[in-house]
Parts: C-alpha cells; structure tokens; sequence
C-alpha cells in the first residue's frame, strides 16, 4: 500500500512537472516569437527618430532662411520693382551679357489677372543671321540668369525657329505679376 501511494504521489509530480515544462516552453515560445515584432518595432522607432531630426533641422534651417528673406524683402535679396517699366532695361541688357545678340521688345500693356492682380507681359524678339545663328546656350544661359537673378519674373511663352545648327529667331514672353496697391 505504501508503494501505491508512493507511485501515485512520484506520477503527480511527475505530471505537474510536465505542465509546468510546457507552460515554460509555450511561455519561452511566445517571448521568442515576440521578440521578432519587438526588434522590427524598435528598428521603426529608431528610423523615425532619426528622420524626425533630420526633418526638425530642415525645418530650422528654413525657418532661418524665411527670416533672412523677410528681414531683406524677398528671395534672394531682390525686390520687385516699383516700376514695371525698369524691367525691359535689365532683360536686354542680361540677353547682350549672355551674347544674345540685340533684341527687339514691345511693351506689354498691362492686364488684370485677378483680384489685386496685374500681369505685366514683355514680349521680346530676338535674331540672327543665316552666317550668325544664335547659339542654344547662348538663350538658356539668358532665361536662366533672368529667372535666377529676379525670381519674380517668369518666362511663360518661348517659340524658337531652329536651324539644324542653332536658332535663326525666338520669341519670348517674359511674366511680372505684381500686386496692386
């Protein structure tokens, strides 16, 4: 009888040892299976801590540049003019800087465009010779340092008669939008 009882105590432990066995295991498999989701989520949490910082310095350093261009009245420094009519000068004079040669312009009437709005369009011609065409260049090197130097001016409309070796005459609109006062 005692050998009964013994083996009947000895087969409980046994069995309670076998549960706590597999609670460990599934408890340990579950950590484990865990422990994936975890180290993908700590990866996004450190890709994100790393682009908020690089997007908190690119918003001071906009921030910065918007102070120094409200501090000295726009981009880059240039103000718009407060004539319309000081702009043609500095456009032919950028074309001869750029050796497009001397251009032709008709002045643009002004043209309401919306509330508050007026558009100032200068169209100007430029044209060379059958021994002397204009080189391409020559043009883009000219509406770039226009665009760049005044970003108020914008160029809308650009037609070119291209000779298979370079530009026999253009066309170009060049944009002023300005704000009436």
């Amino acid at each position: 009888m005692k050998k009964a009882e013994e083996e009947k105590k000895k087969g409980g432990s046994t069995g309670i040892f076998v549960v706590l066995l597999v609670i460990t295991f599934g408890f340990l498999g579950g950590v484990l299976w865990l422990q994936e989701d975890v180290d993908a989520a700590q990866e996004v949490l450190e890709q994100s801590k790393t682009d908020y910082e690089r997007m908190e310095s690119w918003a001071r350093s906009i921030t910065k540049i918007r102070a120094e261009q409200k501090k000295i009245g726009g981009r880059l420094g240039v103000k718009p003019p407060d004539d319309p009519n000081e702009i043609p000068p500095y456009i032919a004079g950028r074309a001869k800087s750029a050796g497009v040669p001397p251009v032709r312009q008709d002045p643009g009437k002004p043209r309401v465009v919306g509330k508050g709005w007026t558009e100032y369009a200068f169209r100007i011609r430029v044209s060379g010779t059958k021994e002397n065409l204009i080189k391409r260049a020559s043009i883009v090197n000219w509406l770039a340092t226009v665009e760049r130097e005044r970003p108020y001016l914008k160029v809308r409309d650009l037609t070119i008669d291209y000779d298979g070796e370079g530009i026999r005459k253009a066309s170009v609109v060049i944009s002023y939008l300005s704000r009436e006062k």
